[in-house]
Protein backbone atom coordinates (compact mmCIF):
# COMPACT_ATOMS: atom_id res chain seq x y z
CA UNK A 1 0.00 0.00 0.00
CA UNK A 2 1.20 3.29 -0.89
CA UNK A 3 1.06 6.06 1.94
CA UNK A 4 -1.10 8.90 0.60
CA UNK A 5 -0.97 12.06 2.64
CA UNK A 6 -4.02 10.98 4.63
CA UNK A 7 -3.13 7.61 5.34
CA UNK A 8 -0.06 9.93 6.54
CA UNK A 9 -2.63 11.83 8.59
CA UNK A 10 -4.04 9.16 10.19
CA UNK A 11 -1.12 7.34 11.33
CA UNK A 12 -0.27 10.63 12.90
CA UNK A 13 -3.76 11.21 14.46
CA UNK A 14 -3.05 7.48 16.29
CA UNK A 15 0.56 8.30 17.19
CA UNK A 16 -1.16 11.26 19.10
CA UNK A 17 -3.80 9.15 20.35
CA UNK A 18 -1.16 7.08 21.64
CA UNK A 19 0.52 10.27 23.39
CA UNK A 20 -2.42 11.42 25.05
CA UNK A 21 -2.68 7.74 26.77
CA UNK A 22 0.93 7.97 28.19
CA UNK A 23 0.83 11.47 28.94
CA UNK A 24 -2.33 10.63 30.94
CA UNK A 25 -1.00 7.65 32.69
CA UNK A 26 2.10 9.66 33.60
CA UNK A 27 -0.16 12.11 35.17
CA UNK A 28 -2.10 9.87 36.96
CA UNK A 29 1.16 8.02 38.58
CA UNK A 30 2.73 11.37 39.25
CA UNK A 31 0.16 12.56 41.35
CA UNK A 32 -0.06 9.16 42.85
CA UNK A 33 3.65 9.29 43.47
CA UNK A 34 3.78 12.61 44.80
CA UNK A 35 0.76 11.93 47.55
CA UNK A 36 3.20 8.84 48.65
CA UNK A 37 6.29 11.23 48.39
CA UNK A 38 4.50 13.76 51.13
CA UNK A 39 2.69 11.22 53.61
CA UNK A 40 6.16 9.56 53.80
CA UNK A 41 7.88 12.02 54.37
CA UNK A 42 10.65 11.10 51.59
CA UNK A 43 12.21 13.81 51.05
CA UNK A 44 12.92 13.64 55.08
CA UNK A 45 14.10 9.97 54.59
CA UNK A 46 16.58 10.46 52.02
CA UNK A 47 18.15 13.35 53.42
CA UNK A 48 19.20 10.96 56.22
CA UNK A 49 20.89 8.39 54.13
CA UNK A 50 24.10 7.33 54.19
CA UNK A 51 25.84 9.03 51.58
CA UNK A 52 29.51 8.99 49.37
CA UNK A 53 31.84 10.34 47.24
CA UNK A 54 32.29 9.83 43.69
CA UNK A 55 35.61 9.18 42.04
CA UNK A 56 36.74 10.93 38.92
CA UNK A 57 35.66 8.15 36.78
CA UNK A 58 32.29 7.64 37.99
CA UNK A 59 32.84 4.84 40.71
CA UNK A 60 31.48 5.21 44.00
CA UNK A 61 34.41 6.36 46.15
CA UNK A 62 34.77 7.29 50.17
CA UNK A 63 31.71 7.20 52.12
CA UNK A 64 30.62 10.65 53.53
CA UNK A 65 31.25 10.84 57.43
CA UNK A 66 27.39 12.21 57.53
CA UNK A 67 24.83 12.65 55.06
CA UNK A 68 25.33 15.36 52.34
CA UNK A 69 22.41 15.75 50.34
CA UNK A 70 24.64 16.48 47.38
CA UNK A 71 26.15 13.20 47.31
CA UNK A 72 24.83 10.07 46.05
CA UNK A 73 22.89 7.72 47.91
CA UNK A 74 25.47 4.87 48.90
CA UNK A 75 24.40 2.06 47.04
CA UNK A 76 26.93 0.01 49.01
CA UNK A 77 24.81 0.18 51.95
CA UNK A 78 21.05 0.63 50.27
CA UNK A 79 21.55 -2.52 47.63
CA UNK A 80 17.86 -2.07 46.59
CA UNK A 81 18.79 1.45 44.47
CA UNK A 82 18.68 1.13 40.88
CA UNK A 83 21.59 4.16 40.19
CA UNK A 84 23.34 6.49 42.56
CA UNK A 85 21.48 9.64 42.55
CA UNK A 86 21.77 12.20 45.63
CA UNK A 87 19.05 12.99 47.70
CA UNK A 88 18.98 16.96 46.14
CA UNK A 89 18.44 15.03 42.63
CA UNK A 90 14.94 13.28 43.76
CA UNK A 91 13.94 16.17 45.27
CA UNK A 92 14.87 17.96 42.10
CA UNK A 93 12.75 15.18 40.20
CA UNK A 94 9.48 14.91 42.32
CA UNK A 95 9.33 18.85 41.61
CA UNK A 96 9.89 18.98 37.73
CA UNK A 97 7.20 15.99 37.68
CA UNK A 98 5.16 18.23 39.94
CA UNK A 99 4.75 20.33 36.98
CA UNK A 100 3.23 17.81 34.70
CA UNK A 101 0.42 18.00 37.32
CA UNK A 102 0.25 21.82 37.42
CA UNK A 103 0.45 21.66 33.86
CA UNK A 104 -2.40 19.46 33.31
CA UNK A 105 -4.85 20.56 35.82
CA UNK A 106 -3.61 24.51 35.10
CA UNK A 107 -3.39 25.01 38.98
CA UNK A 108 -0.53 27.72 38.08
CA UNK A 109 2.38 28.95 35.92
CA UNK A 110 4.96 25.82 35.62
CA UNK A 111 8.38 27.81 36.50
CA UNK A 112 11.75 27.05 34.68
CA UNK A 113 14.17 25.00 36.17
CA UNK A 114 17.76 24.59 35.54
CA UNK A 115 19.34 21.40 34.95
CA UNK A 116 15.83 19.10 34.10
CA UNK A 117 17.75 17.73 31.29
CA UNK A 118 20.95 16.82 33.16
CA UNK A 119 18.67 15.67 35.93
CA UNK A 120 16.67 13.35 33.42
CA UNK A 121 19.88 12.02 32.08
CA UNK A 122 20.85 11.11 35.53
CA UNK A 123 17.74 9.39 37.26
CA UNK A 124 17.35 7.43 34.04
CA UNK A 125 20.71 6.65 33.12
CA UNK A 126 20.18 7.75 29.84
Amino acid sequence: MTATTQTQAIQYANTLISDAAQLLSLYQNIKANAQQFTDLNIGGVLNSFSTTAMNADGSVGTADGSPNVAHPIDPRVYTGLTRAVSANQVNAMINTLNFVVTFVECTGAVAQQSGIRANLATMSGG
